[in-house]
């Protein structure tokens, strides 16, 4: 951590025995740090963990499980750690932390017994460790890290997501790609064309519930990237979007409402 005049304030090694990887990070209430990687090590330290196991613990230690950590603002000693994953691999992405401290994490799996909770989607649509193909998932967990809703979210093909924002109304936002047909639609959001997207993945969005129960809206081609700027409004680096309370706009014109 350093302070405001870029001067070292504390560093922490956290992981096992073999490689550790943090991939994002987010700050919640209070400075505290929230932290999600992968991780190839069995004997991941654990702190209040809700997955205290590698999924894929004997299997093959070229797999990646992710990982969940919370980090205290002063000294950054760990508040909670936890493994998230199945038998095969599992890459957190993205994390984003509300102001009452819940948090969304989103990645994309290949395992088939992804540890589902309360899932909008309780099954894979696409993964196959045969040709290499993932779904997305989305994770969210309370302030001290305790699984709200996990579930897959996913099509027939390929999917990855990348980036997640929490609205203040408690809105989950996901963004990602997928390299084909089956990426979920709702709201109103447009169906992958046909032919497919030019250039190759093409963008998805998807907006949850805070329960993560139902699916308000779905898009392809909208944009691959989100992020919540100041004053609650989302705006995403590679597409001109912004959400606001009342709707997902697209180039100044209603695209699709948001109850």
């Amino acid at each position: 951590r350093f302070d405001a005049a870029g001067g070292l304030e504390w560093s922490r090694l956290h992981g096992g025995s073999h490689e550790d990887q943090a991939r994002a990070l987010a700050i919640g209430p209070h400075e505290v740090a929230y932290v999600v990687g992968t991780t190839r090590s069995r004997d991941l330290p654990t702190e209040q963990a809700f997955q205290e196991r590698s999924g894929d613990e004997g299997l093959d230690d070229n797999r990646t499980d992710g990982f969940v950590l919370r980090l205290h603002p002063r000294g950054g000693f760990v508040l909670s750690s936890s493994y998230l994953g199945g038998a095969r691999y599992d890459v957190p992405n993205a994390v984003a932390v509300g102001a009452d401290g819940r948090a969304v994490v989103a990645g994309a799996t290949q395992s088939l017994d992804f540890p589902v909770v309360a899932p909008l989607q309780r099954a894979p649509g696409a993964a196959s460790p045969a040709d290499g193909s993932f779904d997305g998932f989305v994770v969210g967990l309370s302030w001290d890290l305790d699984v709200e809703f996990a579930t897959y979210l996913g099509g027939v093909s390929s999917d990855h997501l990348r980036a997640a924002a929490l609205l203040p109304d408690g809105l989950v936002v996901v963004a990602g790609t997928t390299d084909g047909g089956g990426f979920p639609v709702a709201g109103g959001g447009r169906p992958l064309a046909a032919g497919g997207h030019p250039g190759g993945a093409a963008p998805v969005t998807a907006v949850l519930t805070s329960s993560g129960s139902r699916l308000l809206f779905a898009d392809h081609g909208l944009a691959a990237d989100v992020r919540l700027a100041p004053g609650g409004t989302l705006v995403s680096p590679d597409a001109e979007l912004a959400v606001e309370w009342s709707g997902v706009v697209r180039r100044g014109a209603p695209h699709a409402g948001v109850p």
